[in-house]
């Protein structure tokens, strides 16, 4: 690994846009879901950044060729009322597999000088209150608490709406394939579509599934009118979750629920070990039986244990099932990328209000 910081100019924009939208996509599912996915690209975004790039202050992080990391500041930011010059951390991004290896103190220590160069007096940031990681990092990096911003949902209306969340597989690949497909097609509507980044492979587990998912609870995100889709071992996940914590969503549907039942395998891979921690009670069972009023289960044609599987959770948790021929898994391996049912399944509860 090579890094080097220097001044980015407007060749690099699209570089810098792509960075900003990972950003987006990190706030909007983890800490403020009113942002708006998407509008780095758009004419408003690609304004902004123009600006930044032309007129006020951009550095950037390579490894080589690649760009992994980015920050952008605005300079003598200062009204009548205020007696010293000011500057402001707008924006920052650093790849996550480059985190750790000091790039983000770099990328701020280049700023820091160039204000020091420009007679700028202090630096500001802003964090959300929730992202306790980027709090303790500035912290590390000099900054201290300075302004509290409080903020309230006022629209009962708003809070009422609406909307999706997809809980991806072991491996994740859900996110990638038909998730996005949901993701786009919602999105246009006007519905939000959430999907949660939860540890994957060797590293999932439910105890990470829950501290994650809790906080969108937390936030109200998750809500009683919220229509939940698991895929594979993310059903087992969400109905221990739902049990423990005594939520109920608008609607659950279960697509290809996988690690539900100990059912014996030959494998002696890690997954053994992630089932077993994963697999569900006959009471979390009969909580999702008992309180969620609409749920469906989705499977296809896996081998027959697995069907027989399928069938076995559709009685337990009293769900519609639906059998599409040739999806499988529903996952990235047999190339998985749209379940048109899925699509119009959702309509068709989101309709049902």
């Amino acid at each position: 690994m090579e890094i080097s910081i220097k001044r980015a100019d407007i060749t690099y924009l699209k570089d810098i846009q792509n960075l900003n939208n990972q950003l987006f996509e990190l706030e909007y599912n983890k800490f403020d879901p009113a942002l708006k996915i998407g509008w780095t690209f758009e004419k408003d975004g690609e304004k902004y950044f123009n600006n930044m790039l032309n007129n006020e202050i951009v550095y950037i992080a390579l490894d080589r060729d690649k760009v992994v990391g980015y920050l952008a500041g605005s300079i003598n930011i200062q009204g009548s009322y205020v007696t010293k010059s000011l500057a402001e951390i707008d924006n920052m991004f650093v790849l996550e597999e480059y985190r750790k290896y000091g790039i983000g103190t770099k990328l701020i220590n280049e700023f820091k000088d160039y204000c020091s160069q420009n007679k700028i007096e202090e630096l500001k940031v802003t964090a959300s209150a929730k992202n306790k990681n980027a709090i303790n990092f500035y912290k590390k990096n000099g900054f201290n608490e300075f302004e509290i911003t409080l903020k309230q949902k006022v629209n009962s209306n708003a809070q009422n709406k609406s909307n999706i969340f997809v809980l991806h597989s072991l491996n994740g690949d859900t996110i990638n394939i038909w998730g996005q497909d949901i993701k786009e097609n919602f999105n246009k509507q006007g519905i939000e579509v959430v999907i949660p980044k939860f540890p994957i492979r060797a590293d999932s587990s439910y105890e990470k599934f829950k501290e994650i998912l809790k906080e969108y609870c937390d936030n109200k995100t998750l809500n009683e009118n919220s229509v939940v889709i698991g895929h594979s071992i993310g059903n087992a996940y969400f109905i221990r979750f739902c049990k423990e914590m005594n939520y109920i969503p608008k609607a659950y549907v279960a697509v290809a629920p996988g690690a539900v039942y100990n059912i014996p395998s030959n494998r002696n891979d890690y997954i053994v070990k992630v089932k077993e921690q994963a697999y569900c009670k006959k009471e979390q069972l009969d909580f999702i039986k008992e309180k969620v009023e609409v749920k469906y289960c989705l499977y296809s044609d896996e081998d027959e244990p697995k069907e027989e599987m399928f069938k076995r959770f559709i009685e337990d948790t009293n769900s519609v099932g639906i059998y599409l021929k040739y999806y499988n898994h529903f996952d990235g391996y047999h190339r998985i990328y749209k379940i048109p049912e899925l699509t119009e399944l959702i309509n068709k509860i989101l309709k049902n209000k």
